[in-house]
């Protein structure tokens, strides 16, 4: 019966996971979403190039591209790799979390942490990678802590094919090998022994995985002459960016634990370790050595993108750049409650974690306020775009695009039909706006009120254009203000005498995507 229960309340978290992730897998796509939809619903010949375009690997939009044409495209399809990592993000943070720690009720604090924790609700509710990104490496950190002792042919190779498939899921993840690495270098000292995975053996591994990387060099090189792109992702202070992951304060009290483990046990040299041991209890140094993997698993890739965006090198100081080290956060709770030196405060502490945990999620005020699980994904664009298409006329007029993309940009600079297409992708993809290519016009990102000269061109004479704008609801007033006066004075002469100007006829917001129509009007009589 102990055994059973923990598993029966494992099946419970992920029966809750499964079903509060479903709630709203049907909304809208957002943004980012909207790019892979766009990579999956065009050619195979163009899905690498269209996800170099997005600044990702194209390996995860491949999938998705196998993936619609094998089922009908949509929001549940489109995000169900996500899902299904999601649901077992829990399951493998449990039966990690119980070999580490021997308990299975610890296994079960991550597994529900996993569950709340808005990060990985957001991560496992999008049709993007992170979330399997998420869920491999903690099978990738569980294959290390064991291969590092049994260094079998079978487990190099899921290690080395594990290490390519998370760095062409997604770059970043390639950070997790690091953290790795780092704690090889760190087990060898403390056990100050070799390792019956030998320096050889790890060189050998390692070489292949970097051979195999250069496929994608290319396409990093091309990244990282746009990494200007990434000005947004702010240079914060060490503390801050251990904050960044949700539970990264674990990190502190386990390697304050993990330092007065040590020095205890150096003062006990006539403790006996394995030769006594009770069987299925943990030693000090299988202790220690949990923590400092755990504790490499985080710490490493987060002061990596700490330095790397400090020194400006390159701004990955960025959750969605972190998800593979998101988990260690959790698995790290675990272990601070762990170090606890009495039975009973772990009870409590890992209580009192788990209630704190769906206080922080702000889930129960979240659905009673707002009826959704997720508040911040408010990207209507299946609603904006549908607006626009059922409108008496709009075949006829012109549509301008704005949207947040960084990228967008550029287009002021060079004329490029591709990145032009790219920047349009959120009106052409799943939700394909009702007009033809050639009427669409997509706008910078800053500055948008400054029409390019090919849009001028465009524009001047025009009686009526759409408006179709994503953003901050302050940065859209602005934009619109910039944009009635620019197609002021793209008007001609003879109608300002007659005249005429630029206005708001409607306004329609979807969230955070506004669609406005825009036309000339006579100038209303003041008498």
């Amino acid at each position: 019966m102990r055994r059973i229960v923990p598993i029966v309340l494992l099946a419970g978290v992920v029966a809750l996971v499964v079903v509060s992730r479903l709630w709203q897998a049907r909304e809208s796509l957002w943004l980012d979403e909207l790019h892979t939809a766009w990579c999956a619903l065009g050619p195979w010949s163009e899905v690498a190039s269209r996800a170099a375009d997005g600044n990702q690997s194209p390996l995860y939009f491949r999938l998705m591209w196998l993936l619609v044409q094998t089922f009908t495209a949509s929001e549940l399809i489109l995000r169900l790799p996500s899902l299904a990592a999601g649901a077992l993000l829990p399951v493998a943070l449990y039966f990690v979390t119980r070999r580490w720690t021997g308990s299975v009720w610890l296994g079960l604090l991550p597994a529900w942490l996993a569950a709340v924790d808005t990060q990985a609700i957001f991560f496992g509710t999008e049709a993007r990678p992170y979330a399997i990104v998420q869920l491999l490496a903690v099978l990738h950190v569980a294959l290390f802590a064991e291969l590092v002792d049994r260094p079998t042919p079978g487990r190099r190779a899921l290690w080395v094919g594990g290490a390519l498939l998370l760095f062409y899921l997604h770059y970043t993840a390639i950070l997790l090998v690091a953290a790795e690495l780092v704690y090889y270098v760190a087990l060898r000292r403390v056990r100050r022994q070799p390792l019956a995975y030998s320096w050889s053996l790890l060189a050998i591994d390692g070489t292949v995985v970097v051979l195999l990387a250069l496929g994608a060099w290319d396409n990093l090189r091309a990244i990282f002459g746009r990494r200007k792109n990434w000005d947004f992702v702010a240079q914060l202070p060490l503390w801050q960016a251990i904050g960044l992951l949700h539970w990264g304060w674990a990190a502190l009290v386990v390697a304050a634990a993990a330092a007065i483990g040590r020095l205890l046990a150096a003062s006990q040299q006539g403790d006996s370790e394995s030769d006594t041991q009770a069987p299925g209890s943990l030693t000090s140094t299988r202790v220690f050595e949990t923590q400092l993997l755990a504790l490499s698993w985080f710490l490493v890739p987060v002061l990596l993108a700490w330095l790397t965006t400090l020194t400006d090198t390159a701004r990955i100081l960025f959750p969605r750049y972190l998800a593979a080290s998101g988990p260690a956060s959790l698995v790290l709770v675990a272990l601070a409650v762990q170090a606890a030196p009495w039975r009973s405060l772990r009870i409590v502490l890992g209580i009192g974690l788990a209630l704190v945990a769906l206080r922080m999620s702000q889930i129960p005020e979240t659905i009673l306020a707002r009826g959704q699980l997720i508040s911040s994904r408010r990207d209507d664009w299946r609603s904006a775009i549908a607006h626009f298409n059922a409108a008496d006329g709009h075949e006829r007029d012109l549509v301008l695009v704005r949207t947040w993309l960084i990228e967008a940009d550029g287009l002021r600079t060079r004329r490029d039909p591709r990145l032009a297409d790219y920047c349009l992708y959120p009106v052409t993809s799943l939700y394909p706006l009702d007009a033809r290519r050639e009427r669409l016009i997509p706008l910078p990102r800053s500055n948008s009120g400054q029409f390019t000269s090919s849009a001028q061109q465009q524009l001047r004479g025009e009686q009526r254009v759409w408006l179709i704008l994503g953003g901050r609801a302050d940065a859209a007033e602005v934009i619109e203000r910039q944009l009635l006066r620019s197609l002021q004075a793209l008007t001609p002469g003879r109608d300002k005498a007659e005249g005429e100007v630029w206005r708001i006829a409607t306004n329609e917001t979807f969230g955070t995507v506004r669609v406005l129509r825009l036309e000339r009007a006579p100038v209303p009589s003041k008498f």
